[in-house]
């Protein structure tokens, strides 16, 4: 009753935070109820991406909380948009597809191959950060001494300060510059400097326009 409410009222429904039996439930309601809403996630990654570490690396194993191959494909089918959660993680290998060859654990390199997964997908991306008390963005390459060979990112400084990464919302513009020194390929990062905003815009306006299709049971 919460979610049709929520959905009748024509608001952004997000699919964090709950259960893969959870998000299968209002995946059947957004779908067979109200013709299609929009569902999103948005502040998460892929699990089929995911190579979690113990020890001093520390980088998430694949888990309920972030997403299976199948609930991507209800986010994009829906016309829903997914916010790439960018924080300190180690990615499957895939230069392949992403143009990054560099494996460089905790830093850009690995969320540049995640959003070139998600990109490659068909979705709608943008970036989360989780700003809060305590923001666990992307490590320095500098740092952590790895990448050294394309030159220092510029995630090691902040003004005169030194920062840990990218750690702070006004370090963003230095973001895409990074991605491409890290060699992501172009038709990825054109799409991830010119579409997420108003991606993020049409979803809202999508689920304005189905909140009409449904009925409180």
């Amino acid at each position: 009753r919460v979610v049709r409410e929520a959905m009748l009222k024509g608001m952004i429904v997000n699919l964090d935070h709950v259960s893969s039996a959870t998000r299968a439930h209002i995946h059947e309601l957004a779908t067979k109820h109200f013709g299609g809403y929009p569902l999103n996630a948005l502040h998460n990654n892929p699990n089929k991406m995911l190579v979690g570490n113990k020890g001093g690396l520390e980088t998430p194993y694949p888990h309920e909380y972030d997403f299976d191959d199948n609930e991507l494909e209800w986010v994009r089918d829906t016309g829903g948009f997914f916010g790439g959660r960018l924080r300190p993680l180690d990615a499957v290998d895939d230069a392949e597809l992403s143009g990054v060859k560099l494996n460089c654990p905790k830093t850009s390199t690995e969320s540049a191959k995640i959003l070139a997964y998600l990109l490659k997908m068909g979705l709608n991306v943008g970036y989360s950060l989780d700003f809060a008390t305590i923001t666990q963005g992307v490590h320095s390459r500098t740092l952590r001494d790895c990448g050294r060979g394309l030159g220092p990112d510029k995630f090691h400084k902040y003004g005169a300060e030194t920062a840990e990464g990218l750690s702070h919302i006004g370090m963003m513009k230095h973001w895409h510059k990074e991605l491409e020194t890290v060699g992501l390929k172009r038709e990825y990062l054109d799409k991830l400097k010119n579409d997420g905003a108003e991606a993020f815009v049409a979803m809202w306006e999508k689920s304005e326009a189905k909140s009409k299709l449904g009925s409180q049971i």
